[in-house]
């Protein structure tokens, strides 16, 4: 069983309210990954469950997760429901979806501007394809060459997860850099912990556009886990309405 929560950081006077206001001006150093952490029990298996954020003030989220959200400290306005769409060969969907478009380099991989290797490492899509550009001599254009290395992005994934998009009403916005004020130990690796390192900074972009389903068991999945990386951080979640 899956759920989909919409919650809203409360508002208001009282002790409650001057929490929420206080937990709200931090959530922004992490795009709400502590807080939607707050709303799950610790006795989980742990992230169990992906976000976006839909306002900033106040803070509000929809969260797909595989538990029921629990306001132990009565900061939220929750509003969950079961979720369990119907899913069929060919049926069609409006989607929204915000991701960290990024890709996998290999071996061999030149390196970046910077001379950094970029060898089996994660890297911006759209900053690679820049640099790709300059290396042709050509000049890289924001307004047309960011929608279509996101759709090929998007394309390359797609069939993997079951379904299909019609790229000419595919929407493509909001490429931006994200920065976190402090990384978050928690979703790190041992040696990453270890070593100190993290990724302060990470791309992010959104879809909205009409897909149909290939392979409902592919898509299913894609709808629980999610697409891309940074989804601790609100990236992933595929938002769907019949059309």
């Amino acid at each position: 069983m899956m759920y989909l929560t919409r919650a809203r950081l409360a508002q208001g006077p009282g002790q409650s309210g001057a929490i929420a206001a206080q937990l709200a001006e931090a959530s922004g150093r992490d795009l709400g990954h502590a807080l939607i952490w707050s709303l799950m029990s610790k006795d989980g298996p742990g992230r169990d469950f992906i976000y976006r954020q839909t306002d900033v003030s106040p803070p509000s989220y929809l969260i797909l997760s595989q538990r029921k959200p629990e306001d132990a400290h009565r900061l939220w306005k929750l509003e969950t429901k079961s979720f369990a769409p119907g899913l069929a060969i060919g049926a069609r969907f409006s989607f929204s979806l915000r991701v960290s478009p990024s890709i996998r380099k290999g071996r061999g991989a030149v390196p970046t501007e910077k001379g950094e290797p970029v060898a089996n490492k994660q890297v911006d899509v759209v900053m690679d394809a820049k640099l790709r550009a300059k290396r042709e001599g050509r000049k890289f254009d924001y307004d047309e060459d960011v929608p279509l290395v996101a759709s090929d992005w998007l394309a390359a994934r797609a069939e993997r997860r079951g379904f299909s998009f019609q790229r000419q009403t595919l929407r493509v916005s909001g490429y931006r850099q994200i920065e976190l004020a402090a990384a978050n130990k928690k979703d790190q690796s041992p040696s990453r912990r270890e070593s100190g390192k993290h990724d302060k900074r990470f791309s992010v972009l959104d879809f909205d556009g009409v897909l149909t389903v290939t392979d409902p068991a592919l898509f299913a999945k894609a709808l629980t886990e999610g697409i891309g990386g940074k989804r601790s951080y609100g990236c992933g979640l595929l938002l769907i309405r019949p059309v």
